[in-house]
C-alpha cells in the first residue's frame, strides 16, 4: 500500500506503509524529536542518524515513554 505524504521540506512523497523514510514518522513521534534536538538532546550522522537522550534518574519515566513512541526506529544503547 502507498499514500502521499509532505516531507519536512513541503515536498509530497509517494511512501509505502513500510519503512523508516521521509515522511514515514507520526506527527508525535516527530514532535518528540524536534522537542529533544531543541533541549538537551543531540544527533549525529554518519550512516545513520543517532539521537541521544539523557536526563536524570528521576525522569526515567518520561524517557521510558520516548522510548516507547520511537522504538520502531531506535536502538537502546
Amino acid at each position: 500500500m502507498s499514500f502521499k505524504v509532505s516531507a519536512y521540506n513541503g515536498e509530497t512523497l509517494t511512501k509505502t506503509d513500510e519503512g523508516n523514510t521521509v515522511g514515514s514518522l507520526t506527527e508525535t513521534q516527530s514532535s518528540i524529536i524536534i522537542g529533544c534536538l531543541l533541549g538537551d538532546g543531540s544527533m549525529r550522522c554518519k550512516v545513520n542518524a543517532l539521537l541521544e537522550v539523557n536526563h536524570c534518574l528521576e525522569q526515567k519515566f518520561y524517557v521510558d515513554w520516548k522510548y516507547q513512541q520511537l522504538a520502531k526506529y531506535f536502538i537502546a544503547i
